[in-house]
Order: structure tokens, then C-alpha cells, then sequence
């Protein structure tokens, strides 16, 4: 058997008598000299000279030929700043994810190298300049820290914002309401002072050499990409003595809004022996009254990287987009182990508000299957998984946690579940569930009604959406609360345990049912549905074989056998004939 390691030295040698016989001049490095790119764990490097003067360094890793080769630009200053040439002169062609076939080594490195020198050759045409601007995000960023955290929405107009500075970064928002909540839910509740920023949208993005490395570059690069923004700039400039933030937004040909940082700071020049400092800010002019233009050279610029804190958005697709449920408002009753990771999945979705009501405490039982863990035992769930959710999700409008049964949340503060978009119950409590499905009936709630619940082993999640007119709750179960419709029976019954059985199984086994109670859900929210709607999720058949289960047979008779690898149905919800929903 041969293993990775003299695979790797294998391959190691044929490349190093391919470049000995294909490229002259081309020197082996030594292992002391492969000590500055460390970081890649290299074992084999080779010195290949370039046209007009400098050359090429290839570098192998201890996973060749399961990696890509690396090439890095040395001695050709000229060829560094070009596009597609990260730091250390590192020439960017597929990234860390370039896919490569293993069996031939020497064709990998032949292809890489030809694709370097490919690209340093269009480099030195200008073929490649556009991609300064398509790429603008990440030839901004060289060289210089991640300072800025921003929740701005990149687009026009040029615009005043606020920003909030900390010793190790400075958070940049499009309001005060935004950026307190963020950090309120984030850091905790506490007073913060704000301070005025600018937000400035360009058009076009510059290019590397237009980056601004003074105050007098960026008020010149505002006035060509940007003329109503060189005002705002001018106005905080002569108005404020505190650091100022600006944040420069636009959009690649073909790519998404991109946004960066500048940070403006008065210029401190040494003072000499005893003397003040030199050129202070307001000399010969009264504070407020010194001209933007004289200013600028009195201030210092640095540029910054700006990390987009609801960057998480732009990976949602079109129809999980802004605004459909960033102003909905959710009351989930129950927040046990279905409940807590639906809650999870619907503010991961982006829903707003969510309220969680839930009386109980977790148990050391239930850590397996719950959003909450070990720390969190004997707290009340509710409570303290809305608190670990604000912090996670800290873009969530409103996250809140009620210690109380839903009915006592009724009549102390209505609003949360009266006024809800949606209420979702998964407290699997007959009688609790009863109340709601009358109180909804009776036309106190805003909104339609999901209730979730699990089969024995959570062989099969059921949902369904009820409305305040048509068929009820109620109308699927028999009056003491068993469901007309299962879709599994099985011969072992739940554990007994005080207060009611105890249900039986694992996270894995209930994650299919919280996502599509969580869809079903969304559908609501979005319009996409309409109550009454059901569905039920089923495992698949490998399951109920170790669970000694089997399908019911009137599910079987209204479904059929459903597919061996699980499934999700959605079904008619019947309307009771003797039901007092029909009167």
C-alpha cells in the first residue's frame, strides 16, 4: 500500500525533472530558503526566471498533488501591484479551492505555470485593469487592518450616518435605532454616544491608484465619483474635531455593492523643545470657521477594510430577500426542543421579531435536542434562549422571552400575541393548544395559526396552518386530543413520567420536522400559502424498522406507501362534521 507521504515525494520528483529538463536557468531552492512561506508548510520550491528580469518562485505543499500549486512574483516591483497579485506577490489563479487531478502532477504545474505567465503578460497589457473595479473589495483591503463594521445599505444618494467607536473597531450605521439595537443585543443594554459619519456612493469605484492616501486625495476623488457627496464630507470636516468616519459604497460592473472604510484624524504634528505643537488645528481661524480645503492638510487619513455586519443577507435567495420578513412579527409558544430550533431556523430566514412563550425550565435531559446547552439548566427557556438568539441573530428587530404560560402573556400584555403575524405553537400541550385554537376562533388574533407537533420517535412532524374561519384545530382530533390521522403505530408507547410521557428522540430525528414546520411557516409569512394548510414530514423507512414501527394503515389508505428514503406530503385538514367550527 502506498501511502500520501510517498505519493507527495513521488510526484515531488517528477515535477522537479520536468523543470530540470523544460526550463532553463530554473534553481531547486534549498529547505532553508522555503522557511518564508512557512505558513503553506512547503517541502519543494523552485526559482523560475522571468522575461525581462526577476523570477517566479513555485512552492509545493506536504498535500502536492492534492494542491494546487503556489507561485509568488520576486524582484519585479513592476508586477506586483498588478491585478490578481495578492500580498507577498502571491499570483492568484484559482484561490485555495482549485480542483486538480492528482494522478498528474507534471500537467498540474505545467497548466499553473503557463496561467501565471498568462496572466503576468496581460497584466503588463492592461487587459486585466477592469478587474481593479470588479474586485474592488479586495484590492481596497491590502495591506490594511479590518477596522470598520458597517450596516449601511450601499446605494445612492450620498448620505449622513452615525457611527459608534470602540477601542478595536469602529461600527458604522445607516440610523441610531439601527446601530444601538445592534449593539444592544450584541454587548448588552447600556447608554452609548453616537457621533456623526458619512456615507458617500461612487460612481465609478476608482481604481488602485486613485486610493486616497490624504484627505486632499479623497476630497478630490469625491468631486470627480461623487459631487453631492463632497459637501457632506466638507460639512463634518469643518463642523467636527473628532475622528470622522467615511464610508465609500458602490457597485462592480458585474458584481454586488461593495463597501470601504476611511477614518479622517486630526494631524499631530512634535512639538520641539518647548514649543507647541506645529500647525494645530485651527490656526488663524475661529473653531468651525477653518475652510475644508485649508483643513485638509491638517488632517490625516488611513484607509480601512469595512465588514458588512448583515453581509449574511446577500447570500439569502431572491425570495428569502429584504422586505418580505424583517417587519413580521412571530409569537412561538413553546420553546422546547422543537420550538427552540424553529426559532433558530426562522430568524436565520430573517423574520424580525420573534416572541418565545414558554413556562417551563431546561432540564439536564433535554440539552441533547435543544438550542440551549449545559449552561443553561434550570433557566427558563423562554428566557434564556431569546437572550442567546439576540446575540447570535444581532440584526433581529426584537427577540424576547416570556417565563409564562401563553394565556397569562394574553392577558398582562396582549399585544405580543394578539397583534402577531403569526402565532406558531409547539408546546404539544392538548390543552394549552385548545385554548388557542377558541381563542383564535372567537377573533382575537391577528393572524393565522401553525401548530407542530411529533409522532412517537419523531417518526413524522406534522403542521398545520388554521385560520379564524373554516376548518379548526379541533376538527382533527378527538376530543381528548389524539390524532385522527397518524402516520405511524407502534407497539412501544413513550416512557411514562409525571405530568405525561416522555418522548423519545434524538436532534437528528426532529431536524426534518422543524424544517418544514420553519417552511411552512415562511410560506404564511410570505403569502405563499394560505390557511388551512397541512403537512406532514416522514422519516424514512430505515427508521421505523429500528424504531419496531410501522405505517398506520389509514394513512396508508389516504396516501399510499410513502418513498423509502422519507418524504414531505401536503394533505387536506378535515373539517368536523359535528365540530362547533361548522356553526
Amino acid at each position: 500500500m502506498v501511502s500520501l507521504d510517498q505519493l507527495h515525494h513521488s510526484a515531488v520528483a517528477e515535477v522537479g525533472t520536468w523543470i530540470k529538463e523544460s526550463i532553463p536557468r530554473a534553481v531547486e531552492l534549498r529547505p532553508d530558503d522555503l522557511g518564508h512561506w512557512s505558513n503553506l508548510e512547503p517541502t519543494a520550491g523552485w526559482l523560475l526566471p522571468l522575461e525581462g528580469g526577476g523570477s517566479l518562485v513555485l512552492v509545493l505543499n506536504r498535500n502536492f498533488p492534492y494542491s494546487e500549486p503556489k507561485f509568488f512574483i520576486r524582484e519585479r516591483p513592476d508586477l506586483i501591484e498588478g491585478p490578481h497579485i495578492e500580498g507577498g506577490g502571491k499570483i492568484c489563479l484559482t484561490g485555495d479551492i482549485g480542483r486538480v487531478d492528482a494522478r498528474r502532477p507534471v500537467d498540474i504545474v505545467r497548466h499553473s505555470y503557463s496561467e501565471a505567465l498568462s496572466l503576468l503578460k496581460s497584466n503588463q497589457a492592461g487587459a486585466n485593469d477592469a478587474d481593479y473595479i470588479e474586485d474592488f473589495a479586495a484590492y481596497w483591503l491590502r495591506g490594511i487592518p479590518r477596522r470598520f463594521k458597517t450596516l449601511i445599505e450601499p446605494g445612492a444618494p450620498s448620505r449622513l450616518v452615525v457611527c459608534w467607536r470602540a477601542k478595536t473597531f469602529t461600527l458604522v450605521a445607516e440610523t441610531k435605532e439601527l446601530a444601538l439595537r445592534f449593539l444592544a443585543n450584541m454587548y448588552g443594554d447600556k447608554e452609548r454616544n453616537l457621533d456623526v459619519a458619512v456615507a458617500i456612493w461612487m460612481a465609478p469605484l476608482p481604481s488602485p491608484s486613485e486610493y486616497p492616501s490624504s484627505v486632499q486625495d479623497l476630497r478630490a476623488l469625491i468631486s470627480r465619483s461623487s459631487p453631492d457627496g463632497l459637501n457632506l464630507v466638507d460639512k463634518v470636516l469643518t463642523t467636527s474635531d473628532d475622528p470622522i468616519a467615511v464610508v465609500l459604497m458602490g457597485i462592480p460592473p458585474r458584481g454586488r455593492s461593495v463597501v470601504a472604510g476611511v477614518l479622517i484624524e486630526p494631524r499631530i504634528e512634535p512639538a520641539g523643545p518647548g514649543r507647541k505643537v506645529q500647525d494645530p488645528l485651527h490656526k488663524g481661524f475661529r473653531t468651525g470657521r477653518v475652510p475644508a480645503e485649508v483643513l485638509a492638510p491638517r488632517l490625516q487619513l488611513s484607509r480601512h477594510v469595512a465588514d458588512r455586519i448583515d453581509g449574511a443577507r446577500t447570500r439569502r435567495p431572491a425570495h428569502l430577500g429584504e422586505p418580505a420578513f424583517s417587519l413580521k412579527a412571530v409569537c412561538l409558544i413553546g420553546a422546547g426542543s422543537l420550538g427552540s430550533g424553529l426559532a433558530k431556523l426562522l430568524l436565520q430566514s430573517g423574520v424580525g421579531s420573534v416572541a418565545l412563550v414558554d413556562p417551563q425550565t431546561l432540564s439536564w435531559d433535554n440539552i441533547e435536542r435543544h438550542e440551549l446547552g449545559a449552561d443553561s439548566v434550570s433557566q427558563y427557556k423562554a428566557k434564556e434562549l431569546a437572550a442567546v438568539l439576540r446575540k447570535r441573530f444581532p440584526l433581529a428587530l426584537n427577540v424576547t422571552g416570556h417565563a409564562a404560560d401563553w394565556r397569562d402573556v394574553l392577558r398582562k400584555t396582549p399585544s405580543v400575541v394578539a397583534d402577531a403575524d403569526l402565532v406558531i405553537s409547539t408546546c404539544g400541550d392538548w390543552n394549552a393548544e385548545s385554548a388557542l385554537n377558541d381563542t383564535h376562533r372567537s377573533g382575537l388574533l391577528r393572524g393565522p395559526v401553525v401548530y407542530g407537533w411529533l409522532e412517537d420517535y419523531a417518526l413524522a412532524a406534522h403542521a398545520v396552518a388554521i385560520s379564524a374561519q373554516g376548518a379548526c384545530f379541533r376538527c382533527g382530533f378527538i376530543p381528548t386530543g389524539e390524532h385522527l390521522l397518524p402516520a405511524t403505530r407502534s407497539p412501544r408507547n413513550t416512557e411514562p413520567g409525571c405530568g405525561g410521557g416522555i418522548s423519545l428522540y434524538g436532534a437528528i430525528d426532529m431536524a426534518p420536522g422543524q424544517a418544514m414546520i420553519a417552511a411552512l411557516s415562511l410560506d404564511l409569512l410570505a403569502g405563499n400559502a394560505t390557511a388551512p394548510v397541512y403537512r406532514a414530514s416522514l422519516r424514512p423507512q430505515s427508521a421505523l424498522v429500528a424504531a419496531d414501527a410501522d405505517w398506520e394503515p389509514r394513512w396508508l389508505s389516504r396516501y399510499g406507501p410513502p418513498p423509502i428514503g422519507g418524504t414531505i406530503i401536503a394533505g387536506k385538514w378535515p373539517q368536523g362534521d359535528n365540530c362547533s367550527c361548522r356553526s
